[in-house]
């Protein structure tokens, strides 16, 4: 802490104290719960097969006069997905500390190093923030950039997507008959033999509230708020909820319901930024969607390589972050780029919950 000159009268001292950094809210709960198994690949694209078979109950036949059933093969089914791209730039320029006063000090003057660690650290953010909302689109069953919407994986591979109304306007409404049929629909389409883990449901807020006050809820919610409970199976995934301000938690029959209020920025590259939300703002129209801890393969992320000479056809790694320097002193460059995309390879366990 040190003595300066207040602002206001220059014949007067005053305290300088700690800066006050306003930082944008950051969104990372899925980057931080380590659902979906990430691999590097070499090319621009990645090509995955996908088998399908059919299991029927085998006829009888007669002994004496054997007309045996046959076998079906398989049906195998090639898909090609190209991995978006992302490159962001940031510079730092004599302009950026010339006459500068470096934030949290009185009078120490602006230093290289402060500003490239300060931008660095911005484009760590904007990075986090990206993969963070193409993983919550990748849970809806979609993989999408900012800027749009890439593959549907219910229509790449033919299927519709599920939906079970809750009909949480109506008093009457059974929640638990509700949760049965999310409980059941989930091992159905995760099909026989595969093992379900915890059902969780990543909702917004205003499903979460319409949930939690329905007559049919409204006293084991209670329960579960006052006697704080938390059992040894979601104990460590609340303690991660917490780190990233997810406040609303409610494990109801089995499923752990949860609210997720993220807004995320998007850039429109001409300066604009405009705010947009996860979900709408309607639970009738949108209030959540299912993800099933435990299933193997299922959250997948891919990182494409490096777009440089030397990371030509070699494996990918999440991001790429690179400086230069210009010989002659006029610039620092960084460099962010990374090609991560993030799909669901059962798109059918995304259960589209209204209310």
């Amino acid at each position: 802490m040190a003595i300066t000159r207040q602002l206001s009268n220059g014949n007067k001292l005053t305290d300088w104290t700690q800066e006050v950094n306003d930082i944008a809210n950051q969104y990372g709960i899925l980057n931080g719960r380590g659902i979906f198994q990430n691999q590097g690949v070499s090319q621009e694209s990645i090509v995955f097969d996908k088998q399908i078979n059919t299991t029927t109950l085998i006829p009888r036949t007669d002994r004496r006069n054997p007309q045996a059933s046959r076998g079906k093969d398989r049906k195998v089914q090639t898909f090609s997905l190209a991995l978006p791209y992302f490159e962001h730039k940031d510079y730092v320029t004599p302009q950026d500390i010339q006459g500068h006063r470096m934030a949290g000090t009185p009078d120490a003057p602006e230093t290289v190093a402060n500003v490239i660690a300060t931008k660095l650290e911005d484009m760590r953010y904007n990075a986090d923030q990206t993969r963070e909302y193409m993983k919550a689109q990748a849970i809806k069953g979609l993989v999408a950039a900012p800027d749009g919407v890439m593959y549907n994986m219910f229509d790449e591979f033919g299927i519709t997507q599920t939906e079970i109304n809750f009909e949480l306007d109506d008093a009457n409404t059974i929640v638990r008959k509700k949760t049965a049929e999310l409980k059941r629909t989930i091992q159905k389409n995760a099909k026989a033999g595969s093992r379900v883990g915890r059902i969780e449901v990543m909702v917004s807020p205003q499903f979460f509230d319409k949930l939690v006050n329905h007559p049919n809820v409204r006293e084991a919610f209670l329960y579960y708020a006052e006697t704080n409970q938390r059992r040894d199976a979601v104990r460590g995934i609340l303690q991660t909820f917490e780190t990233w301000g997810v406040v609303d938690t409610f494990e109801y029959d089995g499923i752990l319901f949860w609210s997720y209020d993220a807004i995320f920025n998007v850039d429109s590259g001409e300066g604009d930024v405009t705010e947009t939300a996860l979900f709408n703002t309607d639970p009738t129209v949108e209030g959540g969607y299912t993800l099933v801890d435990g299933l193997r393969n299922t959250y997948r992320g891919y990182y494409g390589p490096e777009n440089t000479l030397d990371g030509a056809n070699s494996v990918g790694a999440e991001m790429y972050v690179r400086q230069y320097t210009d010989p002659k002193g006029k610039f620092h460059e960084m460099e962010l780029e990374m090609s991560s995309m993030y799909m669901l390879m059962k798109p059918q366990v995304s259960i589209k919950i209204v209310g």
